[in-house]
């Protein structure tokens, strides 16, 4: 299913695979090496050449890219993960707890998204790759060299839509994400397109839209709730609804609110070990600028410490993640 109406702007569904094409000249390029005028000079290779090149061959951390679920999270990915790995009697903390996510460079995959994770133990890999395709239905981990770079605030593009008529940035506004589509406009102009491209940023690019200085969030369309409520819309219905409905808005006059009952930070609480869970109260209380995403390496390392070497396999579905 292609989400643009015009298929002579489906720059990324053409029948060569963008992705491969990518692959392909990443590949070139690693394996194409410079000429070596000096390539007649031999010499001894000593103890810390050696060391290096040893070191170079065996790096201390490896990574896997593997299929996702459009709207899973990070702490749901990571919880089901560390629980399975905790099942197969490897420590949780053989991986990183940092997760990243980047889109399919396709129009046509638009309910899926790439996921990255970091092996800490290399000689895990292969385990690990075992561990994911058996937990995460049709995920299809790889084993890859490194990990994508993620977007900063100089990715984002504040320029006006082309379309005067646009209510709403009509491709992605992060330069480096393949929806950027190289400025041209990619999800029709309808309620419906709209909520794809706001499905898109809260599902790929959260973390860095909410970092955003409000005038550069409203810059590329995106309104945020109130000063104390970090949930962004696209559309004005939305937004509405959710301000109707949201507690932090209603309660901003309310410094003693207990941070357990606020929607946005229930999937927190629930990997935060009740031992802890006054502790995060305390910090969320003591630290209005906390937010689940900067809290959630601090919550998943109480996570791991917690766990028990055995624990008995939690039933998964893929596709409620």
């Amino acid at each position: 299913m292609s989400i643009t109406t015009d298929p002579s702007r489906d720059l990324l569904a053409d029948n060569d695979d963008l992705a491969s094409q990518t692959s392909t000249h990443v590949n070139m390029l690693s394996h194409t090496q410079s000429p070596n005028p000096h390539h007649h000079h031999k010499r001894t290779r000593d103890a810390a050449s050696l060391s290096t090149s040893s070191t170079s061959d065996n790096p201390a951390h490896s990574y896997i890219q593997f299929n996702t679920p459009l709207q899973s999270t990070k702490i749901s990915i990571f919880s089901t993960l560390a629980s399975a790995l905790a099942n197969a009697s490897i420590p949780p903390d053989s991986i990183s707890n940092t997760i990243h996510f980047c889109a399919f460079p396709s129009t046509r995959i638009i309910d899926e998204k790439l996921a990255f994770i970091t092996i800490l133990d290399p000689t895990l890999t292969p385990t690990i790759v075992s561990i994911i395709r058996s937990t995460f239905d049709l995920s299809l981990p790889t084993p890859i060299d490194s990990l994508p770079t993620p977007p900063s605030h100089s990715d984002v593009d504040t320029t006006n839509d082309p379309d005067p008529n646009s209510q709403f940035p009509r491709n992605c506004r992060i330069i480096s994400c393949p929806f950027y589509n190289g400025g041209t406009n990619i999800f029709s102009h309808d309620p419906t397109g709209m909520a794809m491209a706001q499905t898109h940023g809260h599902h790929l690019h959260l973390e860095l839209l909410t970092s955003l200085p409000p005038t550069t969030l409203n810059a590329i369309g995106w309104t945020c709730c109130c000063s104390t409520c970090p949930h962004i819309f696209l559309s004005p219905t939305d937004l509405r609804a959710h301000q109707s409905n949201c507690t932090l808005r209603i309660s901003t006059n309310t410094p003693t609110l207990d941070p357990t009952t606020l929607p946005h930070w229930t999937p927190l609480f629930s990997i935060c070990p009740d031992s802890r869970k006054t502790e995060l109260t305390t910090i969320i209380r003591t630290s209005p600028e906390s937010t689940p995403t900067s809290l959630f390496p601090l919550i998943s390392q109480w996570f791991m410490e917690s766990k028990p070497d055995h624990q008995p396999a939690t039933p998964f579905d893929h596709h409620e993640l």
